[in-house]
């Protein structure tokens, strides 16, 4: 009787961790794109810019409109010029985003940071 309480006890404990674990990671993706998008601000005026047709955007979720628009307006008052959104998700990236503007890439993704500290190949 005593370990189907403690297992109990055990169940829970491992649902509330679960729980945590996917809020810290929604807080952690929310704030690299966040960063990314306030990170187009500060990218030099690329010459070739004009060859860029597109802003190819990647994520690990689906991208909220909302997020999106802001990323179009972000680039547009950069580099003053409308372009066309294509969005797609890639799981590979395990959250934040990547985005290409022609040549220039934006590259705020979990994997990428784990990359760099030695977390991930």
């Amino acid at each position: 009787m005593v370990w189907m309480v403690l297992l109990k006890i055990l169940f829970y404990q491992l649902l509330l961790i679960a729980v945590i674990v996917l809020i810290l990671k929604a807080l952690l993706d929310r704030q690299l794109i966040d960063a990314a998008i306030q990170d187009i601000g500060f990218l030099p005026l690329a010459g070739d810019l004009p060859k860029a047709d597109k802003i190819e955007i990647v994520t690990f979720r689906p991208l909220k409109p909302e997020t999106q628009k802001k990323i179009s307006q972000a680039v547009c008052k950069k580099f003053n010029k409308e372009l066309p959104v294509e969005t797609r998700q890639d799981k590979k990236i395990r959250g934040g985003i990547f985005i290409r503007i022609g040549p220039v890439h934006i590259d705020f993704t979990l994997h990428s940071r784990l990359k760099t500290i030695g977390l991930a190949k």
